[in-house]
């Protein structure tokens, strides 16, 4: 596999093919290791080794992994990020258009009514005349009452 990842060079991304390759030869070590167990001298040591090995293997796909992770997320927020602008810009283009319309006193305009239209007749009430405010109330009048 390790001369294989040399020639054939499948990866593209250079860190992803230094990993597969890093992690591929530390395997090799770990193999070789556990068949030099067998034999009497330095059990200790080889031992040693093959954990050293195994950890820097895990070591090294947990921070590729997380820089793999880190890129994503950074993707994503630049995604995010990219969004708000393009909302925040269209909010201001509506805006400006709507004060542009205010200012330039066209009767024509959405939201517009023409003279009349929505306005009320203002009636007059007496403060503190106990009627509650209703309209055609009399001052003696009591709310609920009908009189």
């Amino acid at each position: 596999m390790v001369l294989y990842l040399l020639l054939v060079w499948p990866y593209t991304a250079w860190q992803l093919q230094g990993l597969e390759l890093t992690c591929h030869v530390l395997e090799l070590g770990l193999f070789a290791a556990a068949l030099a167990v067998n034999t009497q001298w330095a059990n200790a040591y080889v031992t040693l080794a093959m954990v050293v090995m195994f950890l820097t293997t895990l070591g090294l796909l947990l921070v590729f992994e997380l820089y793999r992770l880190w890129l994503v997320v950074q993707a994503g927020w630049q995604a995010v990020r990219e969004w708000w602008a393009e909302r925040r810009a269209k909010a201001k283009e509506e805006r400006e258009a709507a004060e542009a319309r205010e200012g330039s006193g066209d009767e024509e305009g959405p939201g517009r009514m023409e003279r009349g239209e929505g306005e009320r007749e203002a009636v007059a009430v007496e403060v503190g005349s106990g009627d509650g405010g209703r309209p055609g109330a009399q001052p003696g009048d009591r709310e609920g009452d009908g009189r």
